[in-house]
């Protein structure tokens, strides 16, 4: 993580509790039969991995949130899928073939919630994972030190909103940011 917010307390207090950990390293073990599986919530998945929510993947990739998705099936990696998603969740876990969860943004309007979060069960979400620190004023003050250097930091923070058929962004960003795009 490059930044965080209010001061970078938390980010400094993560990056300062990772260093109490460290790799172990074994030679001469026979490694032959690992099996790193976990269950979580019921469902077993071939390792710890989780492959967190990430917005607008159709911003970097033609296939966005649908190539994260094969790449989850192919390592049975738990995925979570954002609310500000370009793909929808129903086509996220077709490419899937199996269920994701649901990471929710929380907004000002409790109906905007209540829909996101009944498509995500109806398409077969088995979680929803709540971000409730989005409604907070937070304090980026390195970003907005370095927006005014950073030309790529600057047009990330230019409001742009594009509508993708059948996605999230439809329901959450684009009524929340502004005019609707149709791409």
């Amino acid at each position: 993580m490059a930044t965080g917010l209010d001061d970078e307390a938390t980010l400094r207090a993560n990056r300062e509790a990772f260093l109490r950990y460290r790799l172990r390293p074994r030679r001469l073990v026979d490694v032959s039969k690992i099996d790193m599986s976990t269950e979580i919530l019921g469902a077993r998945y071939d390792s710890p991995i989780v492959i967190a929510p990430t917005s607008s993947n159709r911003a970097f990739h033609e296939e966005g949130e649908r190539a994260v998705a094969r790449a989850a099936r192919t390592g049975n990696h738990l995925q979570m899928l954002s609310t500000v998603a370009s793909t929808s969740i129903e086509d996220t876990i077709a490419a899937r073939g199996a269920p994701v969860w649901f990471q929710l943004y929380t907004t000002q309007r409790w109906e905007v919630s209540e829909l996101l979060v009944k498509r995500a069960e109806a398409a077969g979400a088995p979680a929803i994972v709540v971000t409730p620190d989005v409604r907070s004023f937070a304090k980026w003050e390195t970003f907005v030190r370095l927006r005014h250097s950073d030309t790529a930091i600057a047009e990330a923070a230019t409001p742009k909103c594009v509508q993708h058929e059948g996605s999230v962004v439809e329901l959450f960003s684009c009524r929340v940011f502004g005019e609707i795009q149709t791409v």
